[in-house]
This record gives structure tokens, sequence and C-alpha cells, in this order.
């Protein structure tokens, strides 16, 4: 017995190891009630738990030799061996997928011995091999990098390599998700399978439906319903008598069957070709269509349910739908058309099948029908618009502005609010702009609260046109209304013949283009005083004007639409906007307080087109106590870009000394210029020797343009925890709303307290710290003081007059200031001055003394390089790096000149760059522009040299 027990050697479990000293542990599983030792090094690493059916297998992988130590390992069904998966190139989600579904695993020795002919048929590779190549996902051979194509297939959330050669077969080929390892060959046609295909349970081989006699709409029905489906060989090796019964035969549908499942890559609508795996077929054409082809989507999440919803459905393509449903693409005025004249051509219809529709038609009384005059009911249902109406519109309410995502060029946004007083709330409500992630291209805010005193440069914002705005008349307080306009609309126009106001009632006409499109927008207020009985028939007015146009109504008309049926006012303005063709976008109260519901702030907007989609929101915020209304609008006829091209020359040390080489090089050609003595015309040198030059500083300094996109309103004082702060003040107040407890009702005024104490601290510590850095700087010192006090600094290149109205402006003051002055005559003229004229005689004859090249030389390296170029586009810079080469050339220009007598015309032409002149002036108006005439460097170093000649002589 002792013996006995000295040979005993006890092993661990998992590893199969003996356990001696310096790998025994303490702790052990429990497997069939009992516990099992385990070593050390099992201890430390995840192993895959044993079940009751692998008792027995060996733990040691039969590829590599070594021991299954990790999770991601994967027992055969048959040998009764574990191994890695990485060894039989298996993922780890592969393995939980066949253990969790099939629970049947063949490994790869004993799938040679099951399925000789199909392991054969895949070349071997070596090892060594196989670490330089790449293996296809859909033929499984091993492809050098030469033949190996940057396309892939997404299988269990892996990318997936495949060949070049199926690369091009694979344009259309859906992924598919099947929760086991299969053969992508064909078990009876013996072709690999690409298409839409079945899998056999038995066999594990994707299968042509085709070969085994099934149609389209029976695959969708055995993907639905049978899990447990085998192909037609394999019910042939299990029923070898009754397979005719069982299945149809596929050598004589095979042809018809065939044909069911042909598609075509030409898509159906532009017949272009179809590309990638995202796209669907009509399942009456057989055509792919691309996805602009089917229609639009918010974004891709909806686009990827649509695919979801109609891949086991059928689904027609907008032709086929059109020659289903011919009056599917007509609207109301092209109907009416084609039912009152039937010997017309229509556009959408042939000529049969109209005078078919129209026979059945023309026998219906439209006007006295009923029940019993229609033999079918289903098509007077199908045209009667009050049942199949369908709005798309929505109206929500939001806390996170960061779901609010706007980025498209065909999206238009807008905000109405009000504020009650922006001078009280003007910061609050910059801090909600700023938190936005999408731009807000129109911003109408109504109960201003300005007087006449108050300067509205002070409520200016950042990448928006100077604001619209209009002041309550009279004595009163409040009122007012303020439009903003964002720079990427190019213009704004103010429509004084749709503006109205009042000493109650407010109307703002704003005029846009947009796409070469004119938009209108209307702020309106109303006050709520009982006195106020003029707005509905001003605004009634307003509405006739806006028949033809695109118009938005934005505002708070102090009109309660919940109480609709109970007022009598508020049901004629509603029935007033309604009649004019107008519908309201926001539909939820937008003014909650603790014993009132009310819906007063309104956005109407008369675009009624089926390609117009209006998302709006409703803004839970506790600026005043209305809340912000946002709507988006998506319609294929906006355009806005979001950026704009900025040219610039790129001007650095590399390119100023190949601009210094460059011109050595050509010091000949440019002495040629200066003494040609065919050249006769000295107008003419000087325009070739700059042309020249011109030319060489292009090549040297290219312009670059780059697209510049305009930002949303920025505040760097909003740090991470200011925001978090700001978060959790809305959250409080939208919870005290909800439910009007007395402790959260602390609880909000304490985060407000605490959010607000803290903006102030990160905004003097912004400030102070902006002012610090510029110190040095004057100019760097005023634009910190103008970002402090709001005031932006207002440039020439904002002049929205074009260039050519501009330019005859300052072109004709000349001659309109001399059309002002009176005319002269002899008797006007003073006798005195006409006999001192006679007798004045010059003492001495002044004549120009010759330019120097020294002369030249220093006022070159004189110039003044902060002073921007002229209509040359020299840069002052450059000219000193080369004023050793030219000066030579300028002196003998310059002296002839002075010899003929002629002043080049080239430097007669200065770059003219209107500055506003400010205040209140209208900006639309050229008298409001001071022009400032940027000279040509060489100009100035002309023109100085003469000065001193001329100054000295009078000295």
């Amino acid at each position: 017995m002792g013996r006995l027990l000295k040979n005993f050697k006890l092993t661990c479990f998992f590893c199969k190891y003996e356990i001696q000293k310096s790998n025994r542990s303490n702790n052990s599983v429990i497997f069939k009630k009992k516990p099992r030792s385990i070593c050390r090094y099992c201890t430390k690493k995840k192993h895959k738990p044993l079940e009751p059916q692998y008792e027995g297998h060996d733990t040691q992988c039969k590829i590599c030799n070594k021991l299954v130590m990790f999770q991601n390992c994967i027992a055969c069904s048959i040998c009764d061996h574990f191994y890695h998966g990485k060894c039989l190139n298996i993922s780890k989600t592969d393995i939980h997928q066949i253990e969790k579904i099939p629970k049947f695993f063949i490994c790869p020795p004993c799938n040679s011995d099951t399925f000789p002919g199909i392991v054969e048929k895949h070349e071997k590779v070596r090892a060594s091999q196989k670490s330089k190549l790449k293996q296809c996902f859909t033929c499984h051979n091993y492809v050098s990098k030469e033949k190996y194509c940057n396309k892939f297939l997404i299988y269990g959330s892996e990318k997936r390599s495949i060949c070049k050669s199926c690369s091009l077969l694979n344009k259309d080929i859906p992924v598919r998700d099947k929760n086991c390892i299969e053969f992508l060959d064909c078990p009876i046609c013996e072709n690999q399978v690409k298409y839409e295909s079945i899998f056999c349970n038995l066999c594990q081989h994707w299968v042509h439906p085709y070969c085994n006699g099934i149609s389209r709409q029976d695959l969708k029905m055995l993907s639905l319903n049978c899990e447990a489906w085998h192909c037609q060989r394999c019910t042939l090796d299990i029923y070898p008598n009754n397979v005719i019964d069982l299945v149809p035969n596929y050598t004589s549908t095979g042809k018809s069957c065939r044909n069911d499942f042909i598609t075509y890559n030409d898509c159906s609508l532009c017949g272009r070709n179809v590309s990638g795996s995202e796209t669907l077929s009509c399942s009456t054409c057989n055509h792919w269509v691309h996805k602009k082809c089917i229609g639009q989507f918010n974004n891709r999440i909806d686009y990827q349910n649509f695919l979801k919803y109609y891949s086991t459905r059928d689904w027609d393509c907008p032709s086929c739908t059109a020659e289903i449903l011919p009056f599917i693409n007509l609207d109301d005025e092209e109907f009416h058309m084609l039912l009152l004249d039937m010997y017309s051509e229509p556009t959408y219809l042939n000529k049969e099948n109209f005078q078919q529709i129209y026979k059945k038609l023309k026998d219906v009384d439209f006007f006295n029908y009923n029940e019993n005059n229609c033999t079918d009911k289903k098509y007077m249902n199908d045209i009667d618009p009050d049942q199949n109406f369908q709005n798309y519109d929505s109206c929500n309410y939001i806390v996170d502005t960061n779901f609010i995502v706007s980025n498209s060029s065909k999206e238009l946004n807008m905000i109405t609010f009000n504020i009650r007083s922006i001078k009280k709330n003007f910061e609050n409500f910059t801090y909600l702009l700023s938190k936005l992630k999408c731009k807000i291209h129109v911003i109408c805010l109504t109960e201003s609260w300005l007087g006449p005193l108050d300067n509205i440069k002070d409520f200016e914002l950042s990448d928006y046109h100077p604001p619209l705005y209009q002041n309550r008349t009279g004595h009163m307080h409040g009122g007012g209304v303020i439009t903003y306009v964002h720079k990427d609309i190019n213009s704004q126009k103010l429509v004084k013949s749709m503006s109205f106001v009042d000493e109650f009632n407010h109307c703002l006409a704003t005029e846009v283009k947009i796409n070469n499109k004119i938009t209108t927008f209307l702020n309106i207020y109303r006050s709520p005083n009982n006195n106020n009985e003029t707005f509905i028939d001003k605004f009634e007015s307003v509405l006739e004007k806006t028949k033809s146009r695109n118009c938005y109504i934005l505002g708070d008309s102090n009109f309660n639409l919940i109480n609709l049926e109970k007022h009598d006012e508020t049901r004629h303005y509603y029935n007033l906007l309604t009649s004019a063709a107008y519908k309201p976008l926001i539909t939820k109260p937008t003014r909650i307080t603790d014993s009132s519901r009310t819906l007063i702030d309104h956005i109407w907007t008369n675009n009624l087109r089926n390609t117009s989609l209006h998302q709006s929101h409703i803004i839970i915020t506790d600026i005043s106590d209305h809340l912000p209304c946002l709507t988006t609008v998506t319609s294929p006829d906006i355009f806005i870009k979001g950026y704009k091209n900025i040219s610039k020359r790129k001007i650095n040390e590399e390119n100023r000394e190949k601009f210094v080489k460059r011109v050595s090089d050509i010091r000949e050609s440019l002495a040629f210029h200066v003494n040609n003595s065919q050249q006769t015309s000295l107008e003419k040198q000087y325009d070739d020797y700059f042309f020249h030059l011109t030319k060489v500083y292009d090549d040297c300094f290219p312009v670059i343009t780059r697209k510049v996109h305009s930002k949303t309103l920025m505040k760097p004082w909003i740090t991470p925890e200011v925001q978090k702060l700001i978060e959790k003040k809305n959250s409080l107040f939208c919870r005290k709303k909800k439910k009007n407890s007395p402790v959260i009702t602390t609880k909000y005024k304490e985060a407000k307290l605490e959010m607000e104490g803290a903006i102030v601290k990160e905004k003097e510590k912004y400030y102070r710290t902006v002012m610090q850095t510029t110190d040095n700087s004057l100019r760097q010192k005023w634009d910190a003081i103008r970002l402090i006090i709001n005031r932006k600094k207002v440039s020439g290149n904002e002049c929205p007059i074009p260039n050519n109205i501009i330019g005859n402006h300052y072109a004709s003051v000349a001659n309109r200031l001399a059309d002002e002055l009176p005319d002269l005559v002899q008797d006007d003229i003073p006798s005195s001055s006409s006999s001192q004229a006679n007798d004045f005689i010059p003492t001495q004859h002044f004549e120009f003394n010759a330019i120097t090249e020294r002369e030249v030389y220093e006022k070159i390296l004189n110039l003044n390089s902060s002073k921007g170029p002229g209509i040359d586009n020299l840069d002052v810079k450059s000219l000193r790096s080369i004023a050793h080469i030219i000066a030579p050339h300028l002196t003998q220009l310059f002296n002839k000149s002075l010899s003929e007598g002629i002043f080049p015309q080239c430097f007669k032409v200065a770059k003219c760059i209107p500055v506003f002149k400010g205040s209140m002036l209208d900006p639309s108006l050229p008298v409001n522009y001071r022009p400032i005439s940027i000279l040509n460097a060489l100009n100035k170093v002309f023109e100085s040299i003469l000065h001193r000649q001329l100054t000295e002589h009078l000295e």
C-alpha cells in the first residue's frame, strides 16, 4: 500500500502537469461535485471552464503541441481534443457562436478524414510563406500582396480580407451573418456561392437556391422559419427513395428558379453601375438602386433601418412604383389637368393607360358621393386627401443640446426666443448658442426692452451680420424685436413694406437670398394688453403680400393655441394663418409656470412641399419664463456653403531665397527691357519690365486658396467644469418644472448660484490672461479691449456693395463736386489779382536733378514693411531682398521719366479699399464708406525722391 502511494502522482486538472512543490496551489475546481486540483500557473490564468461533456478530453493542442491555457479554445466533437483558436484561425467571437448554436465542431485532421475531396482542393502553403501571404475569406486561397485587394467583407463585426478576383465578383454580395463555420462552395454544382443562398446544417455548405428548385419567395420563408434545413444531396443520402416527393427536381426547375435570382448591376433610375454592399434590389425589375436614387434620409441610421426593414420584404424601386401607381409623380395641378382634358398628352402617363383610368373616374359623381353609388369603396379611400395625409414634421422637448447636430449644407436652422430684456439675458443667451453644435442661421428675439439711449452694437454676435431691430414707439416700457442673420447667408435686407411698429405690436420683415431664392422671415411680437386691437388688421395685410413668397413667421404673438376653441381672437388668428396656407411647427407649450401651460411662441411656414422636412425642438432652459424654439428645415432647394474661400500667398524664407535667385538669374533680361533701343515707348518699357518681374514673383510665391469654415459662437471661459455645472442646473430646472417640489427647488437655486459664480470667476481669469499677454503690442491691446466690450473690428472686405457700383461712385465724386461749384466769368476775378500775376517774374528756374543709384537703393530699404502691397502684389520685404539687383534698372527708368516728362501709367493705378464710417449709417449706401488707396511700393520710391527735390527747392 505504501508503494502504491509513493508511485501516485497528483496532476493538474487543466494542464495535466504534475503538481510539485514549485507549482503547488491550494485552489481547486469543482467538477462533477468533486474538487479537482489545479497548479499555480493555472490559478493565475483564465482557463476554459470544463463542462461534463468535456470529461476525458485532451487539453494539449495537436497543432502547436502546447497546452491549452487560455479561454479562446475549442474542442473537436469527434477526436475529443482541444485546439487554440489562433491555430485554427478562428476568432473568439466565432468560437462562442459555434458553441452556442450548432454545438458541433470538426477539427482539420478529422475534417480531412471526413471530407477528403473538399480539403484537398485548396493548396497547402508552407508555414514560412503564410506570413507573407493573406488568405481570402471567400475562396480560402493564399494570395500574394500583388494580387491582394484593399477591399474586405464584414463578418461578425470583424474585417475579413478578400483577393482581387473575388473583389470584382463580390461588388454586390450581401454580408452573411451565420453563427457557424461554413463552406462557400455549393455541393451540387460545385461552384462558389456569391449571391443569395441558403445554409445546409448537415454538410455545412452554402447552397444555390436554384440548384434545389427554391424560388426567391420560398427562400425568404425558409430563412425565417426553417432553422434545420438540409440540401438535396444530404436528403438523397438520408432518403434515397423519397427524394422526388420531398424536393422538386432541380434539373427541370433550375432554369426558371435561376432567372428568379438574376439581378442587374445597373441602377433602374440613373442607369449607372451600382457598387457597394449597402444597396437594395427591386423585387419587380431585379435592378440594384443607388442610395441617392432611393430618396433622402436624415442620417445613416435611418438608411440602415430602411435596408433592415426591406431585407426580408418585397420592395419596388421608384421607377416600378411609377408604373404601378401612375399618379404618384403628379402634383395637384397636373392631376386636375389630366382629369379635365382626356385628349391632352400626359407627362408621366401614356395615352392608353390614361384613357382606361379616365373611363373609371368620369362616371363617379365627386360632389354627390355616397357608399351606394360606387361599386368599389377602396378607390375613393385612396384619393381622399384627409385619409391619406401624412405629416413628417416633429416637435419635442430637449435638455441636452448636444443631440442637435446639423452640419449639412441642405439645412436651415432658425430660433425664436422671448428673451425679456436683452441687457439682462444676453450673456446667458450667448452661452446657449455656444453650447449648440449646429449653426443657427436666423435668430429672432422678442421683448428686447431696448430704449432710445441703448447702443445696438453692444449686442452684436460674431459671424453674424449687423442686427436689424425695432424699438417700441411712444414712452411705454417693453416690447422690441431683434433679428440676426448668419454670414453664411450672403446678404440681408429690411423689407419696409411688410414691417410695422406701434406702441403695442411689432413686425420686422427680413429678406435673405438662399441658393438664388428669396426667403422672408417675419419677426413678430404682440402685446397682451387689452387695448391692443390693431394687430390682426395689420398682420392680415402683411400676409396678403407673402402669398407668392417662401415665408417663415417667428415670434411671440401671445395667442395660446392650446386654448383655440375657447378664445375667439385666437381662433381668428389661427384661421387667418391656415387660410393663407401656413402650418404651425411648434405644437407643444412654450411657457411653463407653476400654474399654467401655454403655447404662445410660434413658428409658422407656408412651405408645404413634401420635399421639405421640419424638425422642431423646444429647449428647456431658465434664461426667461419662455422657452427657446428651434426649427431645422431640410430641403433640396437649400444650399448654404458654411465656408469661405480665402486666397493667400505662400510667403516664407525658403520662397524668398528662391525669388532672389530667380531674379539674379534674369538680371540681363530685365536690363534688356530698360535698354531696348528698338522700343521707343517709355510706357511699354515700364510694362515689359514689371510684367517680367511680376511673373517671376507669382512663380516663387504661389497663391494658395483654402476653405475657412465659419465656427459657432465660442466662449473660451466655458470650461468642461463650468459646462457640467450648466448641465446640472438645466437638469434640476427640468425636474423642477415636472415636479414642483421644495427640495428640488432648493437644489436648483443652489446649483444656479454655483454656476454663476464659476462663470464669473473663469471669465475674469480669461480676460486677465488676455490683457497680460498683450502688454507689448498696442494693436493687440485694442483687440483685447474690443473683445471685452463686444466691439468687433470692421474690415473693408465686409462691404456688401459690389465693386463696380462702389467704384463708379468714387469715380464720379470729382465730377459731382465740380457741378456743385458756380461757374466763374471774367468779371468775377478781381483786377488786383490779375495785375499782380502779370507783374510776377520768376527769380529762379527749377529742374529735376538726375536720380542716383544709391538714392534708389536706400529708398527701397527704407520702405515700411507693415504696409500692404499695391495692385502689383509685390510685398516690401521681397523688394528689399532684391534691391541691389533692381536699383540700377529703376534708376534708368526714373531718369527717362524725368527727361521725357512722362509719369508711367502703371503708377497711376491704386488698390482702393472701402472702410465703413460706422455709427448708425446704412451699410448698403456707397456714400457711407471712406476709400483707402494703397499704392505700389516702387511708386512710393519714385514719389519720395521727387518730393525731396521739390521740398529742397521751395525751402
